[in-house]
């Protein structure tokens, strides 16, 4: 909503908004809540006046609507990312988290403090704590 309120936001702002958003669907309750997002209006086809929208896709569409002047360096790796971690399976999910998990322990890694692992393992915790 962020981004149609103010369409001629820059590139900084359009990231830091993407990075709010990433940490917000970390949970399934915030993924839940994105993708059945319903805007009460939505900028027009040339993106001078709001109108009320016919129909909505969630907050991905707006997502993908972003405007050419709040394209930033990496913005398209940022967005796969974000589509990834809204529709990952939780197969997959697990997958990824022993991989992580695995990759915290390797031989070269032979002592890590309690804190270290505890700070490095907590975004995939707070991901999906039934999971995890």
């Amino acid at each position: 909503h962020i981004i149609y309120a103010f369409p001629g936001m820059d590139s900084g702002l359009a990231m830091a908004c993407l990075q709010v958003l990433t940490r917000l669907c970390s949970t399934s309750v915030g993924r839940k809540a994105f993708l059945e997002y319903q805007p009460r209006l939505l900028l027009d086809a040339a993106g001078s006046s709001l109108k009320a929208p016919s129909e909505s896709a969630g907050g991905l569409l707006l997502m993908l609507r972003q405007a050419r002047q709040v394209a930033f360096s990496g913005m398209l790796q940022m967005l796969a990312d974000f589509v990834l971690l809204l529709l990952e399976e939780g197969p997959a999910l697990q997958m990824r988290m022993e991989t992580e998990i695995a990759a915290l322990f390797t031989p070269q890694n032979r002592t890590l403090l309690a804190k270290d692992i505890y700070r490095q393992l907590l975004p995939l915790f707070s991901r999906s704590p039934e999971l995890f």
